[in-house]
């Protein structure tokens, strides 16, 4: 493989990263940015019991990443960084379909539950080696512009919540759907092992 074809493919990898945790800053701060609205699909009618009960899915999102953080980093050093990445980005999907169609605030809570899992026990441990492994020499930078993509998340949702905030607030679920879908597809292309597979090569090479 040239230089040139190695390169373009940690740069996919890269760009899928930052696919990911653009997708995943509006996770963060979905159920806070729409709260009015979600309560209000779930059926409450009192403005503080649905605040209570969106600030209840909030903590069981909190929940889900303590819960998986622990177990992340050790999966994805077994199985790779793939796997955890795709199952991750599915499990977006998932959790925002639910969020999408559920009526019970229960639901809503296991959903942010699953969304929480799929971030620190999924992405969290794929996806922070990855980009060091994909860029060793700017590993730093590189993880760096995970927050930066947050950020940026974090910016451009909540003005896009208040310009949908009316009946067609949906939108505000439909885009991290499409852009989970999307980061499904990256990360089941990207090659994050293409590295670890070139150090074992030379590895073996150095060995015979």
């Amino acid at each position: 493989m040239s230089a040139a074809q190695t390169a373009k493919k940690y740069l996919f990898a890269i760009a899928t990263v930052y696919m990911c945790y653009l997708t995943h800053g509006i996770q963060a701060i979905i159920y806070s940015q729409n709260q009015v609205n979600f309560y209000t699909q779930w059926g409450y009618t009192d403005a503080t019991a649905g605040a209570a009960a969106v600030a209840l899915a909030i903590t069981w999102t909190g929940v889900g990443k303590f819960v998986s953080v622990w177990i992340g980093g050790e999966i994805s050093d077994r199985i790779g960084r793939k796997i955890p990445a795709v199952a991750g980005a599915v499990l977006y999907v998932i959790c925002f379909a639910i969020m999408y169609l559920t009526t019970d605030s229960t639901i809503a809570c296991v959903a942010g539950f699953l969304s929480g899992v799929a971030t620190s026990g999924f992405w969290d441990g794929a996806l922070y080696p990855a980009i060091a492994e994909a860029s060793p020499k700017y590993a730093a930078s590189s993880t760096i512009g995970i927050k930066a993509v947050i950020s940026v998340a974090g910016i451009g949702y909540p003005l896009l919540a208040a310009i949908n905030s009316g009946s067609n607030w949906h939108i505000n679920i439909v885009i991290p759907i499409v852009l989970s879908i999307v980061c499904v597809i990256m990360a089941a292309l990207t090659p994050f092992e293409v590295r670890r597979s070139e150090e074992r090569r030379v590895g073996k090479e150095c060995r015979s």
